[in-house]
């Protein structure tokens, strides 16, 4: 008869995600799925966060191997990498004079200095570093 319990039972089951298209119930529900869009237009600077470069060579009292937060960073900007010369994202001065570092430098680029093609050293992410808006090369 329709209306009664047991329809009202399906229709609860199928509202809650329970009742599949074969007709059978399942007791646990489809796992939660997010979705992440990212729109890119014209003139838009996306923030990231979490990115540090590991410094290659010495920059003010920051040693070689040293993370320092893109946070910390003016003046810079980040590099894809270009085989055969560069294979790893990194840093290059966005400049002439360099980057500088809480508000210290300029520091300027090793790719001028030392020739290195890699310019500052490898961006990769690090826990503690919060957002930068250091853009693009």
């Amino acid at each position: 008869m329709p209306g009664g319990q047991g329809d009202r039972e399906r229709l609860v089951r199928l509202h809650d995600g329970r009742l599949h298209g074969d007709g059978h119930v399942h007791d646990e529900l489809p796992p939660a799925t997010s979705t992440t869009t990212t729109v890119t237009s014209g003139q838009t600077t996306t923030t990231i966060a979490g990115r540090a470069v590991q410094l290659l060579y010495p920059a003010g009292s920051n040693q070689a191997g040293a993370s320092v937060c893109l946070s910390r960073i003016t003046g810079g900007c980040v590099a894809q990498a270009h085989l055969p010369f560069c294979s790893y994202v990194h840093l290059h001065g966005d400049n002439e004079f360099g980057i500088g570092i809480d508000g210290n430098g300029p520091y300027q680029d090793p790719e001028y200095t030392q020739s290195e093609p890699c310019g500052f050293g490898a961006v990769t992410t690090v826990p503690g570093c919060g957002p930068d808006s250091v853009p693009p090369c």
